[in-house]
């Protein structure tokens, strides 16, 4: 009886390490597919804000219209608070005309649902 519990602890100790190599591995998977995720989203953030600026360039209203959320709240070179439709309502009667209007450094952090 002892010769065969002591059998059964060696033999669990001698798979021990294979199941937590595995149990790691699968943790490890994860992480990355994680990782991989989030990097994504960040470049999805980047290629955004790109097109903002290609839309700002273009007074391109309708982008603003599609993109922004029906809550959005912006504050204007001049302090004032916009929302969505004054935002979209200003690009539309703008008299600006840009030469140029770039993105550039863009730096995405990812907390959660929030970039």
């Amino acid at each position: 009886m002892m010769n065969r519990r002591a059998g059964w602890l060696l033999a669990g100790l001698l798979c021990f390490p294979a199941l937590l190599s595995a149990q790691y591995t699968s943790k490890q998977k994860r992480e990355r597919a994680i990782a991989a995720e989030v990097e994504v989203e960040a470049e999805e953030v980047v290629v955004l804000e790109k097109e903002t600026a290609h839309a700002m360039a273009l007074n391109n209203a309708s982008f603003f219209q599609r993109v922004y959320s029906d809550d959005y709240v912006g504050t204007a070179p001049t302090g004032e608070l916009l929302n969505r439709s004054a935002l979209v309502s200003a690009i539309q009667s703008s008299t600006v005309k840009y030469s140029s209007f770039l993105a550039t450094d863009i730096h995405v952090r990812i907390f959660g649902p929030t970039a």
